[in-house]
């Protein structure tokens, strides 16, 4: 088995908002450990309760993120909130899909792409309405 992390946190991750990446790298830690326990070969119910972690991880840090560009008067928020939104659902159907044809590497993957392309390109777009907070 590879002790390597599925994903690493680097500096560019960060953003000028202490709890947002606190939040974003417990994220990650869940991340990972699916990924660890996925690599020993555990069943999928013994999964299951890392992923309900990861969910109710995932909603903390979006009503952590709309709260503060709600109070920071993000232009985009509406279109943010959609969008995370929009994962969500993904991520249900990517999960039930992960369940029925076994195969927990599909949950993994969706995580990974959605999460990485939070952190690079999603960020961009709202960081300077993180500050402060």
């Amino acid at each position: 088995m590879s002790s390597h992390l599925f994903i690493v946190w680097q500096d560019s991750y960060n953003v000028d908002c202490p709890i947002i990446n606190e939040q974003h790298k417990g994220i990650i830690s869940t991340i990972n450990t699916l990924h660890y326990f996925i690599q020993e070969g555990h069943e999928l119910t013994f999964l299951k309760p890392t992923v309900d972690l990861s969910k109710m991880f995932m909603g903390f840090h979006f009503a952590t993120e709309q709260g503060i560009l709600a109070k920071s008067r993000y232009p985009g928020i509406e279109e943010d909130e959609a969008l995370m939104k929009q994962l969500f659902a993904q991520f249900k159907v990517t999960c039930q899909e992960a369940c029925v044809h076994r195969e927990p590497e599909l949950l993994l993957s969706f995580l990974k792409n959605w999460w990485i392309k939070h952190l690079t390109e999603e960020h961009k777009k709202f960081a300077p309405y993180l500050k402060n907070y």
